[in-house]
């Protein structure tokens, strides 16, 4: 096991936080129940033994353990270098001096800097805990252990990610660095995949992050991102290379249960069938580990790119299971043909009716979208329409046989490159179109509010901007807009079920036009 450096070892279970995305079932008896020393130092001298350098300690609460101390003087005194991950709420002042002697390194559980949406993330009703983290930030930063910040992002805070950072460097903590963190639907937080943040949410974070780097000047981290999701959202190469940190367990790191098992991923459930404790022959002939670093269950898509070796496939356990591909990878590509071929929109318009609208057909603006690697057909269309007030306003249109959340995102992408001149961007929908109003609220934006009360206007309008967010009033306007559509959306699509031969001439035009291409 000598290619492994460090060993993140779930020390101990129990935890003072019931975090709201936390993986920890507090239920079962092994999660409310330390660990014993004598256990403890087994399995460290093991990690000495395997070749391990430096041990990184998580669970659960790591200063909740009675004899935390004896932990980080016993593996100093073998060699190691000793990290900590935590939540830092139960270390006090004078414990700062014991640990710059045994840690190299704190990374801190910080998700947000208001107080109230703190306290209720964390899981927590100690209105006190809140500003002795803050404190506890403080005096780490200021001591010779390096501090790192763990921001894991969630539906109540993606957004604040950056302005959470701001704050803490406001009041005077030094940060080292910050690592953006992925939400695993696993254990306890397995509902985060019934609705995860997905790709736009995503993009926001990875913009956050590289303003954290550029304004703020402190290293910013995306943690197991797919560099073809990183390439998608950023255009510079090196700012790419700095941010990327791609997954390093269970290749050069291990992670370990609290009883020494061995897992590929320190969240997900698989083990590996093989302890810390094993024999060193057993373990370095162990085939789940051998099928995970030569990347025998790599998707076709990873195994033919180039970014392979930077990148290895972001998250590998995103979905909840281990061996699985990166519920961020983006796997296609977007091509804009200049024109729209009338036949072809004439058919969106009939099966999507009464949503589109021809006045989009004469713009001098207007694309037809293709797929790069999936469809030989056109699988949409996007158009730019210029008002009489200078506003820009667009069309989109997707075939029904796509993802529509995953290619509504890499062709808005493909706008934003194409037209950078594109600052603030109108949108209009029928007030029964919800598909149309869910893109507008993943890309931050709103509605007028009279649009929206206008009891005559079958359409609502507003804006977002490419770089920021509609005001608070437009976005509650949108918020609004949504449920009042709920009853019509429902009606329209009971209809649209109905349309079999709209889809079949649709279909039959893309199966001739690869026929004929």
């Amino acid at each position: 096991m000598e290619n492994y450096m460090l060993a993140v070892y779930d020390v101990s279970n129990p935890c003072n936080y019931r975090c709201n995305y936390c993986r920890n079932d507090w239920s079962t008896e092994s999660n409310i129940k330390h660990s014993e020393l004598k256990d403890i130092k087994k399995i460290i001298d093991k990690i000495v033994e395997r070749g391990f350098k430096t041990i990184s300690y998580t669970g659960g609460e790591f200063f909740l353990i009675p004899f935390w101390k004896d932990i980080l003087m016993y593996a100093s005194e073998k060699g190691l270098s000793n990290q900590v991950i935590t939540n830092a709420s139960l270390i006090e002042e004078k414990d700062i001096e014991f640990l710059e002697r045994h840690l190299k390194r704190i990374s801190v559980s910080f998700h947000s800097a208001d107080k109230k949406q703190y306290n209720k993330i964390m899981g927590i009703t100690d209105s006190g805990l809140f500003n002795k983290v803050l404190k506890n930030l403080k005096l780490i930063g200021e001591s010779c252990m390096d501090l790192g910040i763990f921001f894991s992002p969630l539906w109540e805070n993606y957004m604040s990610f950056f302005q959470t950072i701001k704050i803490l460097k406001d009041k005077g903590i030094q940060i080292t660095d910050v690592n953006l963190n992925r939400i695993l639907p696993v254990g306890k937080a397995e509902g985060f995949l019934k609705k995860p943040l997905g790709y736009f949410e995503h993009a926001l974070l990875i913009q956050q992050l590289v303003q954290i780097n550029n304004e703020l000047g402190i290293n910013a981290y995306g943690e197991a991102y797919p560099l073809c999701f990183l390439n998608n959202v950023i255009e510079n190469e090196e700012i790419i290379e700095k941010v990327n940190r791609s997954c390093i367990i269970g290749r050069k790191a291990l992670a370990l249960d609290s009883n020494g098992n061995i897992k590929l991923c320190p969240c997900a459930e698989k083990r590996v069938g093989a302890s810390i404790l094993d024999t060193a022959e057993v373990l370095d002939k162990n085939k789940c580990i051998e099928e995970f670093t030569e990347g025998r269950w790599r998707s076709e898509y990873c195994k033919n790119c180039s970014y392979w070796e930077n990148c290895l496939g972001g998250c590998h356990a995103s979905r909840g299971e281990m061996f699985s591909d990166d519920s961020l990878i983006l796997d296609d590509e977007v091509v804009f043909k200049e024109g729209i071929n009338n036949e072809f929109f004439d058919l969106l318009i009939d099966l999507y009716r009464p949503f589109l609208g021809n006045s989009f057909k004469k713009v001098p603006t207007a694309y037809t979208i293709f797929s790069k690697h999936k469809y030989k057909h056109p699988i949409g269309i996007i158009a730019i329409k210029n008002t009489k007030t200078n506003a820009n306003f667009i069309e989109i249109s997707l075939i029904p046989q796509l993802r529509g959340g995953y290619y509504s995102f890499i062709v808005l992408r493909k706008l934003f490159l194409l037209h950078p001149e594109l600052k603030k961007i109108g949108w209009t929908s029928h007030k029964a179109n919800i598909p149309s109003m869910k893109v507008l609220k993943k890309l931050r934006g709103g509605f007028f509010e009279k649009t929206v009360t206008n009891k005559n206007r079958i359409e609502a309008e507003g804006f977002f901007k490419v770089d920021g967010q509609a005001v608070y009033s437009m976005q509650k306007a949108l918020d609004k807009q949504i449920e009042l559509s709920a009853p019509m959306y429902n009606g329209w699509l009971e209809g649209y079920k109905t349309r079999t031969e709209e889809l079949e001439k649709l279909t039959t035009y893309l199966e001739e036009y690869n026929e004929g291409n």
